[in-house]
């Protein structure tokens, strides 16, 4: 579901995509595997929590998992509770008769962890596995003694790995923000093919001008708090990167409105699909290669067909001008772009925009068209100035003037048809040749039968100049495209500069 299709373009220019583990690299289905107890018999710790889920108002895929594990007692009163969320990254709760517990993420529950403990959760992260630590205080203002770490494992997609690998393969880099143990993810991040998931750090005491200098070091990201994500995705997108980024929970909202692309899970948070530019519908990671591959391949040919169609406007913006300034008749009827219009741009630029054409989108839309039309553009001009300048000289009708510069646009347009399609892929040749056909076909029927509504006289009344003009056309257009790449630099780099004046002037 494309909420704002400006993301499509986004989507399909995004040279960074930031993942959540849980839900798009993992698909939500946990289960508990491990439970290791601190001296409590373990039928008492599965009491226990059984009466903790028993208060749970809300699910998710946490407590579903210990629920099927433990079970849930309802019949429990609570005294008081302090929710889960995301900064804390544990809940508590008071229960009459049972006393007051906590459970969340070791180093965030509020009682002290062993360095026995602490190798424990070590190893657990290095398989992969989730782990949450139980303890029991006296009250909920007080610090507690550990009673358990249960370990949880989730289900990676089955195409998460192939659906990485095409990210990649596209040269886009992938980072992993989770608030999930670094190690945990980083295992993850490994096993479906993440390149440098061993990069991982916890962000948990991280200042803000420490995560700012890391964004661009490492992989993963563990134990990231939502504000931090924030903190991630501004600083990618002030290093010049276009960021897309999913995600399904309310933790991820903030992060998914301040990026260039938000894409939510349809089974995640109301909030994440309200923000979000795109919710893929099936909540399944593996459909974005495809929505990236219609984006690009739209965008791309929009661009290759707009090429063919500014280089015609900025030919006859700069043509006029040399017109008016020269005190010379426009030298053509507009019928008389017919062929140039039909086939070389119309047609063409209809056929080119089917091409399958997967890749990554660089530069702005504007910029980059005008850098590639400029030389075209040129190039249909130079011969058209050269005719003006003849006819100073030896003088000829109107119509033999028309005519010949009609030849010449037909002609210069076909060559950079031909040089547009480059390089060459199966469905251009097919393109440059169903062109080629129907030019082979059109002139002659236009010649015979519609010599009069297109005015074309020219090899009657002047046929030696026609031929000559028509290779000057053909020599000019190749000299031109020679020094193409020249030409779109000098251009490229006078838009630059232009940039930076506005911006020093600013």
């Amino acid at each position: 579901l494309v909420q704002d299709m400006y993301s499509i373009e986004m989507l399909a220019s995004a040279d960074v995509v930031c993942l959540d583990k849980t839900g798009t690299i993992t698909d939500g289905t946990m289960h508990v595997t491990d439970v290791l107890t601190f001296g409590e018999p373990l039928s008492e710790i599965e009491r226990i929590m059984a009466h903790i889920e028993g208060t749970e108002q809300s699910l998710n895929n946490t407590s579903e998992a210990l629920i099927n594990r433990f079970g849930k007692d309802v019949s429990v009163k609570i005294i008081r509770k302090i929710p889960f969320s995301s900064a804390r990254k544990y809940s508590a709760v008071a229960i009459e008769g049972l006393g007051a517990f906590s459970i969340g993420a070791p180093h965030f529950v509020p009682c002290p962890v062993s360095s026995e403990t602490d190798k424990t959760i070590a190893e657990f992260a290095e398989q992969g596995k989730r782990v949450l630590l139980l303890a029991r205080h006296p009250d909920l203002d007080s610090e507690g003694e550990a009673l358990a770490l249960i370990a949880i494992t989730d289900r990676i997609r089955p195409a998460a790995k192939d659906t990485i690998e095409s990210f990649q393969s596209q040269g886009v880099t992938l980072k992993v923000i989770s608030g999930d143990h670094a190690a945990t993810v980083s295992t993850i991040a490994g096993k479906v093919g993440i390149k440098n998931a061993d990069k991982y750090i916890s962000c948990e005491n991280l200042s803000d001008e420490e995560l700012i200098e890391s964004a661009e070091k490492y992989t993963v990201f563990g134990r990231v708090t939502p504000e931090q994500k924030v903190l991630l995705i501004k600083t990618l997108k002030i290093n010049g990167h276009t960021v897309a980024m999913t995600g399904d929970g309310v933790n991820d909202t903030l992060a998914l409105k301040e990026s260039n692309c938000a894409i939510a899970m349809a089974d995640g948070s109301e909030m994440a699909r309200k923000v979000a530019h795109i919710v893929l519908m099936n909540s399944d990671f593996s459909t974005l290669p495809d929505v990236v591959k219609e984006g690009r391949r739209c965008i791309n040919n929009v661009r290759q067909s707009s090429v063919l169609y500014l280089m015609k406007t900025i030919f006859t913006i700069f043509l006029s001008i040399i017109s008016v300034l020269t005190f010379s008749g426009y030298p053509f009827d507009p019928k008389q772009f017919l062929l140039l219009e039909f086939l070389i741009i119309g047609l063409a630029s209809v056929l080119l925009a089917v091409e399958p054409n997967n890749k990554r989108i660089e530069g702005s839309y504007l910029e980059s068209v005008i850098v590639r039309s400029v030389p075209n553009a040129i190039a249909m001009l130079v011969p058209i100035v050269a005719l003006m300048i003849i006819e100073k000289f030896a003088p000829m009708t109107l119509e033999a003037r028309n005519s010949i510069a009609m030849s010449i646009v037909t002609l210069v347009g076909y060559i950079n048809l031909a040089a547009l399609c480059k390089p060459f892929t199966k469905w251009r040749k097919i393109v440059l040749s169903v062109i080629t056909v129907l030019l082979a076909i059109m002139v002659p029927v236009s010649i015979f039968l519609f010599r009069d509504i297109l005015q074309f006289k020219p090899v009657a009344q002047n046929p030696g100049l026609f031929f000559i003009m028509l290779a000057l056309s053909v020599i000019s257009t190749l000299v031109l495209q020679a020094f193409r790449s020249k030409i779109e630099n000098f251009i490229r780099r006078k838009i630059e500069e232009g940039k930076e004046r506005d911006a020093n002037s600013a």
